[in-house]
């Protein structure tokens, strides 16, 4: 079964399952609590488990625009769009997001499809001049979300974090450390969501909870769900 990076700094404060072959908290205190402190304040979670597939090369936007449902160039450097990868038929292989980076495309899937979005993706590469690469093992992806999450983006960061708009990202160095930190997140609330090497997201997760443990709540997945679907 794989684990997060954080998985040491939790398993034993949390009520873990298997969640498609990935053993991950689902709750820390309860679902329903930690869903309303995410409603009232701000809860971190940490949903590395996401797939995290680059894409990037010469044809990368043209891949990309056909293998989707949504006009991909109409999003700017550091933009992020809201998306449907299709098969040749027009069904619906996965919903994802896609970053506009610099130099290339993040396309953030769904855990359980991980494998299947990127086999499809490289059947399809054809004779593109793109390169495909899974960065679900060596990238976390916490998501920090909830009407206070802007106090806890700004102790971590920063002020200037503030000025991020929604569905938007923006590079920064942390800890001598490249990340990538976007306003976004399926809660419904305000929210941010950082992409960084492994070895960076245990300082973040810690740093997080404790700046006010009435402020900063860690949730699971049980409450995740429950925003999710409030949200639509």
């Amino acid at each position: 079964m794989y684990r997060t990076t954080l998985y040491n700094l939790y398993k034993d404060k949390s009520r873990l399952i298997n969640f498609f072959d990935w053993e991950l908290p689902l709750e820390f205190s309860s679902i329903l609590k930690e869903a309303k402190a995410t409603r009232e304040s701000c809860g971190i979670f940490d949903v590395s488990h996401m797939g995290k597939i680059e894409i990037k090369g010469k044809d990368s936007l043209s891949f990309l625009q056909y293998l989707t449902s949504n006009d991909i160039s109409i999003i700017k450097e550091n933009q992020l769009q809201y998306n449907l990868l299709l098969n040749n038929y027009g069904g619906i292989v996965d919903d994802l997001i896609i970053y506009n980076l610099k130099n290339s495309f993040l396309c953030i899937v769904n855990a359980s499809n991980t494998k299947k979005d990127l086999d499809y993706l490289i059947k399809n590469k054809n004779n593109m001049d793109v390169e495909i690469i899974d960065n679900t093992f060596n990238y976390s992806f916490l998501s920090i979300q909830g009407p206070s999450s802007y106090l806890v983006m700004k102790e971590i960061f920063g002020n200037k974090i503030l000025d991020l708009k929604y569905m938007h990202s923006i590079s920064k160095t942390f800890k001598d450390t490249d990340l990538i930190i976007s306003r976004s997140g399926y809660t419904g609330e305000d929210g941010f969501e950082i992409y960084c090497l492994n070895k960076i997201a245990p300082y973040i997760w810690e740093m997080a909870l404790n700046i006010n443990k009435d402020l900063v709540f860690p949730c699971g997945l049980g409450s995740r769900d429950i925003l999710r679907i409030e949200a639509g």
